[in-house]
């Protein structure tokens, strides 16, 4: 096998491409990470963990209504999918 089968085989997975896996990767590692400690330093700082909850419970609410909302208008509308 020569270097250009290699090279075309892996073409797809270019420096571009790695760099923004890596960048999405880190991205989500420090959200993870400030979402995970984020209740303690509220505590540590005199607040209550009880607004962050709601907060959360809220997002987690609403986006479900989209995709429910979402679902519903993707079958009424009985056009084709342009995404697939």
């Amino acid at each position: 096998m020569n270097t250009e089968d290699k090279v075309g085989k892996n073409k797809w997975l270019n420096r571009n491409i790695f760099a923004m896996g890596l960048t999405s990767f880190f991205s989500d590692f420090g959200h993870e990470m400030a979402t995970a400690i984020l209740p303690a330093f509220l505590v540590s700082v005199g607040g209550s963990v009880a607004p962050l909850g709601a907060i959360e419970g809220i997002a987690d609410a609403s986006i479900s209504g989209m995709k429910l909302l979402s679902g519903w208008y993707r079958i009424m509308s009985e056009r084709e999918n342009r995404l697939l």
